[in-house]
């Protein structure tokens, strides 16, 4: 990455924002904020955008676009749904798209459109409404006008609960005998009546109503009759509904300018970041400037497009200081780019550290292939995710992410291959030339199949522990590898020899002579190595040379006390060194403690309480015992790794369960033969699919957990040019 500075007048920055934008090398940082902190604060000047037609035009694109949508016929299918339609255009045409299209009349067209098909929408509810209020009132003959009062009569309808109803009725003929009341309708809930009474008898009548839950029903605005007005309410919704109709049909008439649409909408966007990215500017009253990366390879096509601008832009480049953390590119080889996903999920490495792509690639792509382990299930998905590759409109991340899936199909038949697996048949069921390559069969060799998985698991830990001494070596980090990588690599094949030949004696009825001849070697092995942990990963031997530079400093300063502290820490750090490796490898040689070895700690713990320094000795040992027990850490990384036989296995019995209950099905007779295919169809594809995220998600935790705690802590930032972005569009330059 190079670091690179532009100067130039305020009358070219429209001209460079427009190159830089269509270019797309550099990466813009916000210098404005870094010189507000220094001396040069003064000669800024505030820049912002006038951003508020841009945004109002936006809206209104959004607006219209998402009205249309409304009446575009859905296009059914899975993919449909998930991917998303790109509109193909031009670059010509992208950049022209403004003066093609008349915007404002299209929006106030649609907007007229939205009102009209609301207007409508919102009268044919009403009038739905109406008619379910009508209903109950159909056997009523009487115009509704005629409700209401005259010079001596009340004439209403109205409602109570069913179960007041004879109540009512029975207290209406004893106390208002100069009344009618008329059932209308009656369901369980209401009884809906028309009620006739003199007016004198008002308060009377109005006075029984309420006692039993009276609701008085009114129709102000109609006249005729229930039965004529429901006719009514029928014909203007038949009318209302065609006329909805001739609108929809003209909405979808426009249907033909969305693709447009989204091409305005995306410039639009683009227009905006132009204006917005300039706030990052350093910008002075004449003039502006900018800062930002670009890559080192591509640095001479940049400065050979600026130039063309204006030979008055002012370019400068620098490498990157000390401590600063340019963005990132990961830059692999075309066969290991699809792996670049998994680094991403994870987070881009720092500037200092190793990109782990190749490195996670071919560990990845043999665990994917170990737990799905079929070649019929690996040559489908290949085929697959070659084909949406293919033929699917899709952005590049995806792409590599189809292209990832394929790798993991293929590696699904290598490993298939040599484990007999085609769609889960049973090998003894395979044809003879397929079981010649037959190397394992997992079910029959699980104990050989766990084996192979833990013994991948170590060389993948001890993989990361190498690039965790690389990385350390890279940035000049000696003394970790020395202290920490080191008598890793001592203590675990020390112990993964001892643990081989101890199995080997403890399960075997005739030990093979080589296990008894490496077994005492191999624990003579295991002592050194804890030795080296104890000492070297607590920082034990660091100590002693800090000692003996504090013994030195104290007499050449003629500092007795000073001498004095190193010259006993010394000793006894020496002492206890000695003591603890003779104790331990007495033990391990199987002879009894002769105790002379205690002796000697006892001496050096005396030795011991006459200086302060030592005390660090025996803080440091303790710390080296403490690391001794984290090894103990690897074990369980290892045994982590049984999952890829887990997975394994699981995809071959869940099959092998289907084969077995088609070939029952195939009993029956006549449908036999279509429920088996059935069966088998729909049985194998769970099968893929359940297998197929254990495949993915099982390998890539080994990665991220396992194998990236090692060497890799990630925290770098994306490098992010300016250039044209679009959600929507597939541009094709002229």
């Amino acid at each position: 990455m190079k670091k690179v500075y532009l100067v130039a007048h305020n009358s070219l920055r429209q001209v460079l924002v427009d190159t830089l934008n269509e270019q797309g090398l550099l990466h813009i940082m916000n210098l404005r904020e870094e010189i507000a902190e220094t001396d040069w604060e003064p000669l800024l000047v505030d820049y912002q955008p006038d951003l508020g037609h841009l945004e109002l035009l936006l809206s209104k694109v959004q607006f219209v676009l998402d009205f249309l949508a409304d009446f575009e016929e859905r296009k059914g299918g899975f993919l449909s749904g998930l991917i998303k339609e790109k509109v193909k255009v031009a670059w010509t045409s992208f950049n022209e798209i403004e003066d093609k299209i008349e915007f404002n009349n299209i929006y106030e067209e649609c907007e007229n459109l939205d009102n009209q098909l609301a207007h409508i929408r919102n009268e044919i509810t009403r009038l739905k409404t109406l008619r379910e209020d009508l209903l109950p009132w159909l056997p009523l003959d009487l115009n509704l006008s005629d409700l209401g009062e005259t010079a001596q009569t009340v004439v209403l309808i109205g409602q109570v609960p069913t179960p007041e109803y004879a109540d009512l009725q029975k207290e209406l003929e004893e106390n208002v005998a100069e009344s009618d009341l008329t059932l209308v309708s009656q369901d369980f809930k209401d009884s809906n009546f028309l009620l006739i009474f003199l007016k004198r008898h008002s308060d009377q009548v109005y006075g029984i109503l309420q006692k039993h839950g009276f609701r008085q029903v009114f129709f102000p605005a109609l006249v005729k009759s229930p039965r004529e007005e429901i006719e009514r309410i029928e014909k203007e919704c038949s009318q209302l509904e065609r006329e909805k109709e001739g609108i929809i049909k003209k909405i979808r008439d426009l249907l033909y300018l969305k693709s447009d649409l989204w091409v305005l909408h995306d410039f639009l966007e683009n227009k905006r970041r132009k204006a917005e990215i300039q706030a990052n500017f350093a910008n002075t009253r004449e003039a502006f400037m900018i800062e930002g990366w670009v890559e080192a390879e591509r640095l001479p096509e940049f400065q050979e497009k600026i130039n063309q601008i204006s030979e008055e832009i002012e370019v400068t480049f620098t490498d990157p200081m000390e401590g600063e953390q340019p963005p990132i590119v990961l830059k692999n080889k075309p066969i290991f780019r699809p792996f670049e996903v998994l680094t991403r999920l994870y987070g881009l490495p720092d500037y200092n550290e190793v990109d782990p792509t190749p490195y996670l690639a071919p560990f990845f792509f043999l665990f994917f292939g170990i737990c799905l382990g079929d070649v019929g299930y690996g040559l489908m998905l290949a085929l697959a995710c070659w084909w949406m590759s293919k033929k699917l409109e899709v952005s590049e991340n995806v792409k590599r992410f189809f292209h990832l899936l394929a790798y993991g199909g293929i590696a699904s038949m290598i490993v298939g291959v040599p484990t007999g697996s085609y769609f889960c048949i049973d090998v003894a069921s395979l044809p003879s030339f397929l079981k010649r390559l037959v190397l394992i069969d997992p079910v029959d060799d699980a104990q050989l199949f766990l084996f192979l998985s833990i013994a991948l698991g170590i060389i993948h830990v001890c993989f990361g522990v190498t690039l965790q001494a690389v990385n350390n070596l890279k940035n000049q980090r000696i003394t970790d590898v020395v202290f920490d990588q080191i008598p890793t690599f001592l203590f675990l094949p020390a112990v993964l020899l001892w643990l081989g030949c101890w199995l080997g004696e403890k399960m075997s009825k005739t030990p093979s002579p080589v296990f008894k001849y490496l077994y005492p070697k191999a624990t003579w092995a295991v002592g050194l190595g804890i030795l080296f942990v104890i000492f070297l990963q607590g920082r034990y031997l660091s100590n002693c040379c800090s000692l003996w530079r504090e013994m030195c400093e104290g007499i050449k300063g003629e500092k007795l006390g000073k001498a004095l502290r190193g010259f006993w820490g010394m000793v006894f750090s020496i002492f206890f060194l000695v003591s603890i490796c003779g104790w331990v490898l007495t033990l391990l040689s199987g002879h009894t403690s002769s105790g002379v070895f205690f002796k000697l700690i006892g001496f050096a713990i005396l030795v011991g309480l006459f200086s302060k320094s030592s005390r660090s000795a025996l803080v440091r040992f303790a710390s080296g015992l403490y690391n001794l027990y984290g090894m103990s850490g690897f074990i369980t990384d290892f045994l982590s790794y049984a999952r890829l036989m887990a997975l394994g296995l699981a995809t071959i019995l869940i099959g092998w369960v289907i084969n077995m209950l088609g070939r029952m099905l195939l009993g029956i007779p006549f449908l036999g033969i279509i429920l088996m295919v059935l069966l088998l169809t729909v049985g194998h594809i769970f099968n893929f699919v359940i297998n197929l995220l254990g495949a993915f998600v099982h390998p890539l935790r080994l990665q991220y957990v396992e194998f990236f705690k090692y060497f890799y802590f990630d925290g770098g930032r994306r490098f992010e040019p300016f250039k044209l972005q679009t959600r929507h569009l597939i541009l094709k330059y002229d």
